[in-house]
């Protein structure tokens, strides 16, 4: 039991006590005693009522613990990232063993890659179509954005 229906249970007890009580003194006043038809009555609607909580502090604890879920997993990858075998070949060019790891594209395919985008975003258009486009990180085709506006 959660600590969320646990104090609702509490609550509802505390709740039927106090109408409880305040029968009781009404009847006293009355000078007269409520029926035993009277109690059950009253003993089924609150039967009712904590059912009805209990249902709304179930599906409470239920779309609380969706939403905990939701946050503590991974969020799903996205297109801009970075892919693993580029992380593992920036962070072996950052340790400074000053050499690119094998598989780095040339200058020649550098330069093919920026008349590319040129080329794309010169036409119109959006940079996050020619990311698509190309299938390079979008922050990529932002710098050579960047690049060509700072030469013109």
């Amino acid at each position: 039991m959660t600590g969320w229906i646990a104090f609702q249970f509490v609550f509802d007890i505390i709740i039927f006590a106090l109408v409880i009580v305040f029968v009781l003194r009404e009847a006293k006043t009355k000078k007269s005693m409520p029926t035993t038809e009277e109690l059950h009555q009253l003993v089924q609607e609150f039967k009712d009522a904590v059912e009805k909580s209990e249902k709304v502090a179930h599906d409470l604890d239920t779309q609380l613990r969706h939403r905990k879920d939701a946050l503590s997993s991974p969020p799903p990858p996205s297109p801009a990232r970075t892919a693993p075998r580029e992380q593992m070949e920036m962070k072996a060019v950052a340790k400074g063993d000053g050499r690119p790891p094998q598989g780095t594209p040339s200058h020649e395919m550098i330069e093919e890659h920026k008349r590319k985008v040129a080329a794309l975003y010169r036409q119109g258009i959006p940079k996050d179509e020619i990311s698509r486009r190309l299938a390079i990180p979008m922050p990529e085709v932002e710098l050579i954005v960047t690049m060509l506006s700072a030469n013109d």
